[in-house]
């Protein structure tokens, strides 16, 4: 594919979306005319999809925007992420738990839909996390 298609956003993706519809990669695969190791290597990211046909057959299947699914980049999951960085540099514990999420891929998925907040927004959203974290002494 070109520059713009990353292998390991669109597997960690793939598998989001097909989990979150309960669908196993056996019952993906069929419905996508693919073979289940297909769906494993792509998301797994060992492969990528050999035609764009095939990316917008699972984006139309998932009913998804093309571009969440090829595209990874800082501003997609967390808006800007070096204007996050500079905002939370003067709280330091929201910090480390933005780097936290910010570096965990199964985490990024928890802000997937938040992609368009502000820093403000993003630090109430942590702020809650936080308080959540705390009340159940994980922190």
């Amino acid at each position: 594919m070109s520059k713009i298609f990353n292998k390991s956003h669109f597997g960690v993706r793939l598998k989001s979306l097909r989990e979150s519809h309960n669908l196993t990669q056996t019952e993906l695969a069929n419905k996508l005319g693919v073979r289940q190791t297909t769906i494993s290597n792509w998301e797994k990211g060992i492969r990528e999809p050999e035609t764009i046909g095939e990316v917008i057959k699972i984006s139309s299947f998932f009913n998804v925007e093309l571009s969440s699914l090829v595209q990874s980049d800082e501003n997609n999951i967390y808006g800007n992420h070096k204007d996050n960085l500079d905002y939370f540099s003067d709280k330091p514990e929201l910090l480390d738990l933005y780097q936290q999420i910010y570096e965990s891929q199964t985490l990024q998925l928890l802000f997937d839909s938040a992609k368009d907040l502000t820093p403000q927004d993003l630090e109430m959203v942590l702020t809650i996390i936080k308080g959540i974290r705390k009340e159940r002494g994980i922190d």
